[in-house]
């Protein structure tokens, strides 16, 4: 990849646009992502492949008087179809909440209640998480400090220390990393070289 190109403009009403280029190394672009920011703090942006199509959106609504912020965030196939999706949210007293759905997601997340859907298969690093794996969802998680819970079907890749797990039947757990602690009452659970816990 070369150099990008970053451009920023004042729209009429206000608000800010930024449109950022970038290119493989033949000179062909490789995608470009424009970003909208709303004079009142909220923001959209969206990002196209060198061929124009849309390969994802995200979304950022900020709601200063009630001191809460909402992200939502999509990423589409070759076909335009939704191929997974991931919406974040902090209400007022500063939790904050993230929802999973689809397959190939990618985030970085702390400190929040992470829920995966059903059937959603995702990676997110990231500490002092509470992660729900739904019916037959699937992860991998890189991070310290955080706590597991699933539902029959889930197979979840853990790495990092300091995590808590809560395993039974029907589920799988690989884990790597020290100081894990693992309650188990059934389920499939893999140390890897290296993993310890109590």
């Amino acid at each position: 990849i070369v150099n990008d190109s970053v451009s920023l403009i004042r729209n009429p009403d206000g608000s800010l646009s930024e449109v950022v280029t970038t290119y493989f190394s033949d000179g062909s672009i490789k995608s470009i992502r424009t970003i909208n920011i709303e004079s009142d703090g909220d923001g959209a942006s969206t990002i196209e492949n060198g061929q124009g199509q849309v390969i994802s959106t995200e979304t950022l609504d900020v709601n200063s008087d009630a001191h809460t912020q909402f992200f939502d965030k999509q990423n589409f196939d070759s076909d335009g179809e939704l191929q997974s999706e991931g919406t974040f949210s902090v209400v007022a007293n500063g939790e904050a909440f993230a929802n999973i759905k689809g397959q190939g997601f990618e985030a970085d997340v702390e400190n929040a209640v992470v829920n995966f859907a059903p059937n959603t298969e995702a990676r997110i690093d990231g500490d002092g998480n509470t992660f729900f794996f739904d019916d037959n969802a699937s992860g991998t998680v890189v991070g310290r400090n955080n706590t597991f819970l699933a539902a029959a079907g889930a197979d979840y890749t853990v790495f990092g220390d300091n995590n808590t797990l809560f395993l039974d039947e029907g589920q799988s757990a690989t884990i790597n990393g020290e100081n894990q602690f693992i309650l188990a009452s059934g389920g499939n659970l893999t140390l890897l070289s290296g993993a310890s816990g109590m």
